[in-house]
């Protein structure tokens, strides 16, 4: 899905696949954000955050946006998910490493027999998973090849 055709389709009643994983806007020209974590004593950043810093182990962690651009780190195609999973099989899981080193794990939009090579540029993108029990529409991170 675009992500601008995303923002605009009901945006109000979106709620993350899980609380704290994203800044979901609710006006059209600010783009949404991963959340991480960032340790206010020795610099270290995560995702998903964390409230204690696994390198100094201080509880100094504050809320960080992460970048919206990466590069993949891993990924392969999946043939065979588990049975609780109900999208479309094959689908590309992996990971991206973000340019402070953030590794972010993640399904990739595309979807082929091959793994995407590792080093290509990825950007963030939001894609609706299914609806809570409310009627609104979760929604879940994923990254795309960056189109040029």
């Amino acid at each position: 899905m675009d992500e601008q055709q995303a923002l605009n389709d009901t945006r109000l009643e979106w709620v993350p696949v899980q609380d704290g994983f994203y800044k979901i806007p609710k006006v059209p020209d600010q783009k949404f954000v991963l959340i991480g974590s960032r340790c206010t004593k020795c610099g270290e950043v995560y995702f998903p955050g964390t409230p204690q810093c696994l390198k100094c182990y201080t509880e100094t962690t504050e809320d960080y946006d992460l970048q919206r651009v990466g590069k993949v780190y891993s990924s392969t195609v999946v043939h065979l998910a588990p049975s609780m999973y109900q999208g479309q099989v094959p689908y590309m899981i992996g990971h991206v490493q973000l340019d402070n080193g953030v590794l972010v794990p993640t399904r990739f939009t595309e979807v082929g027999n091959s793994p995407l090579p590792l080093g290509t540029e990825v950007e963030l993108v939001l894609e609706k998973l299914g609806q809570d029990e409310k009627g609104r529409t979760i929604v879940v991170h994923a990254f795309r090849p960056v189109r040029k």
